[in-house]
């Protein structure tokens, strides 16, 4: 009798996680991304990947402190659901002037390394490295503030090279951002691969 109980559960169980991975693979989940100026983008799950599919690429952001290792992704507003974005029409570390990178606070939490979760644990001299075709750009943070959806100023150009990080604030909210600026403090060549 006992023997038939546990072959039973056993059976249940299994049954029951064929039913739960096949419902969950087939289902049609979304997620809204907010831009800066507030316009809503519908993603769906087909656009998420998950770290272990991402190739080796020479563009990554490392913040230590908070965790942060992640190839920065470039093209249209999909690629904000996949990980940490470069958003279109702002500068990049080469060119100089006003790097503008974004990430979700939410879509994904620590101990991934996809994610802007901890970034007001930032504060001010906390280092930022950026690894952009080939070379190494270290800055230092030298800002950080708050603002609404509607101040795109944050991305405007400027003379100077910094960089502009920014996601959603307070956490599980879209009504503000937290903006990081940080200037560059030096840039190093690389020949070796900078993904692990």
């Amino acid at each position: 009798m006992r023997r038939k109980l546990i072959a039973i559960l056993l059976i249940v169980s299994g049954l029951s996680l064929l039913v739960f991975t096949l419902i969950r693979n087939n289902t049609n989940l979304t997620e809204v991304s907010v831009l800066p100026s507030g316009e809503e983008v519908v993603v769906q799950n087909s656009d998420f990947i998950e770290p272990s599919d991402l190739t080796k690429h020479e563009n990554k952001i490392v913040i230590d402190k908070i965790g942060v290792e992640a190839e920065i992704l470039e093209g249209g507003i999909e690629q904000l659901a996949k990980g940490v974005w470069h958003l279109p029409r702002t500068s990049n570390p080469k060119e100089g002037g006003n790097t503008v990178i974004t990430a979700h606070r939410w879509k994904y939490r620590p101990p991934d390394p996809r994610t802007f979760y901890n970034l007001d644990k930032m504060d001010l001299g906390d280092s930022i490295t950026i690894f952009w075709e080939g070379d190494e750009y270290k800055y230092i943070v030298k800002d950080i503030f708050e603002v609404t959806p509607d101040k795109v100023e944050i991305l405007a150009p400027s003379d100077e090279a910094e960089l502009t990080l920014f996601t959603c604030t307070p956490l599980f909210s879209t009504d503000r951002r937290l903006v990081i600026k940080a200037r560059l403090e030096s840039v190093s060549s690389s020949t070796a691969s900078v993904m692990k």
